[in-house]
């Protein structure tokens, strides 16, 4: 086995160890050291397009005004007040169309002067605005392939379509509202128009933006089996592993919140979670997974995941000299990560420096372990060596574990 199989040098020594304590099942001793976590070697994700401007007239060009909106004049605003970006909307008094394209960017990170976003990934925090319209709006939407990196198309009381898109950490909206219905065959020419000038305007925004500009309906995929949560997510941790990482008398109990779910959003998500505190230690695991409902763009345990990643992969380190660890890892699940940051502390809560270990299983759980130290309780602090490789022979457990 070659010995970029390891990630720190003392696991080669033990390797024959781990690989026993590793295929040992429900008998497994924690003596010795912990198992390492085992980097993938490269990065699965591509890296993010964090857009800084929006184009001139919102994108779209000349002959598309002029075919949707005949004689048109432009209006241009702020676009919404929460977040930077414009809105154009061609109008005209004689013309019975109307075309509205709102363009948002997103900023997000410590630092950032015009911060718009939670989290410190500007392309996460886009991603968490963009679930949020497809919740808002999910009676109406469908999802839409060909445009940007996701796209989705809703009606709006039968009188205007729109059209939605993201692309890194800018959102696009085009609308195109008409009044003019005549029977039902006009009423069905005219949705048809409507839907097809907001996807030609979508297309035009795309294009001035250098991403993908083809809209055309996406294949509905099938729902999911449904998942059955354990009772206790920390009820598939070892005792002998969680006295190893929280003392004798460690404290389990439920946990009332996931610390990383802020922002993010998982359709009927049922949740399994808990908390394991020991003197000066502090390790949650959570288990997340919800039901996807056919050709609707609703987000969903893999939406979340890439969410997470992306917003761990952008955290930066706390002070100049500050330790930080992020990998994807490979023989957990279908796609797994690991985080750490020395100093970093989440909102609301009381642990310091966690390791974070995300893995969305085979079997469609979003599985999240942290771990960390409890500060002013007279303990040592945990190691980065020590937070992190707590952390993933917790998600080894949980993750067997899920699987059943």
């Amino acid at each position: 086995m070659p010995d970029a199989f390891w990630f720190r040098p003392w696991v080669r020594v033990a390797g024959a160890a781990v690989l026993a304590l590793l295929v040992a099942g429900a008998v497994l001793v924690w003596r010795g050291p912990l198992p390492a976590p085992r980097p993938l070697g490269r990065d699965p994700v591509p890296a993010e397009r964090d857009f800084t401007a929006t184009p001139p007239d919102c994108g779209v060009t000349r002959p598309a005004v002029a075919a949707l909106v005949p004689g048109g004049t432009l209006t241009r605003d702020g676009g919404v007040p929460e977040a930077d970006g414009v809105t154009c909307e061609w109008s005209a008094l004689e013309a019975t169309g109307r075309l509205t394209v709102t363009l948002t960017l997103r900023h997000a990170g410590p630092g950032v002067a015009n911060a718009t976003g939670p989290g410190d990934s500007s392309a996460a925090a886009a991603m968490s605005r963009y679930a949020a319209l497809a919740v808002e709006t999910r009676a109406q939407a469908r999802p839409v392939a060909g445009l940007g990196d996701e796209a989705f198309a809703s009606r709006d009381g039968g009188q205007g379509r729109e059209v939605v898109f993201r692309t890194g950490n800018l959102i696009a909206s085009a609308e195109y509202v008409a009044t003019e219905i005549t029977g039902r065959k006009g009423r069905r020419a005219l949705e048809a128009r409507l839907q097809a000038g907001a996807s030609r305007a979508a297309a035009d925004v795309a294009r001035s933006l250098g991403v993908p500009a083809h809209p055309h309906a996406a294949a509905v995929r099938p729902a999911p089996a449904p998942v059955a949560l354990p009772d206790s997510a920390c009820g598939l941790i070892p005792a002998d592993l969680r006295k190893r990482l929280a003392g004798g008398d460690a404290e389990t109990g439920p946990e009332t919140a996931d610390p990383l779910a802020a922002g993010g959003a998982v359709a009927n998500a049922a949740t399994a979670a808990c908390f394991v505190r020991g003197p000066g230690r502090r390790l949650t695991v959570t288990l997340t997974t919800g039901t996807r409902t056919p050709g609707l763009p609703v987000p969903d345990v893999d939406y979340e995941y890439l969410r997470r990643y992306r917003d761990a992969r952008a955290e930066p380190p706390v002070s100049a000299h500050g330790a930080r660890y992020f990998h994807a890892l490979s023989g957990l699940g279908d796609r797994a990560y690991e985080a750490y940051v020395e100093g970093s502390q989440y909102p609301g809560e009381t642990v310091v420096s966690p390791a974070r270990v995300v893995v969305r299983t085979h079997g469609g759980v979003l599985v999240t372990v942290t771990y960390g130290t409890v500060p002013d309780t007279g303990s040592d602090p945990l190691t980065e060596d020590d937070a992190i490789n707590g952390a993933y022979a917790v998600a080894l457990r949980v993750v067997r574990g899920v699987r059943g």
